[in-house]
């Protein structure tokens, strides 16, 4: 399987968890309109509503080291919702530092995910 298929096999598990955990918590989540081919900004990858109305927006971060944070605080700064990040657990840290350089320290919240192979 080549590495852009495990990104997206990856991504749609993630999606599948928070939602089912969400919806526990009586949210739920719906998958945006993705706009083809828009690179400029960021797209988030779940839209949380509660009681129909948006109240948070999931961008999951599979690789750190792809996150452009410019582009992510232009989309913090247009979105009218909580943003959430969902990351591995451990690597939040690195994020959070990063995060604090561009000024969105207190405006992020972060979804924490881990999976142990048994």
């Amino acid at each position: 399987m080549d590495e852009e298929r495990k990104k997206f096999f990856f991504k749609e598990l993630l999606k599948e968890f928070i939602g089912k955990r969400l919806y526990e918590r009586g949210m739920r989540c719906e998958n945006p309109e993705v706009v083809q081919g828009d690179k400029t900004e960021i797209q988030p990858d779940l839209i949380i509503k509660s009681s129909g109305i948006e109240v948070g927006k999931v961008v999951i971060v599979l690789d750190e080291k792809e996150l452009d944070f410019r582009m992510l605080k232009v989309f913090v700064e247009k979105s009218k919702s909580q943003v959430y990040l969902a990351v591995e657990k451990g690597k939040e840290k690195s994020i959070m530092s990063e995060l604090l350089n561009y000024g969105l320290g207190g405006r992020i919240k972060f979804i924490l995910w881990e999976f142990r192979i048994y």
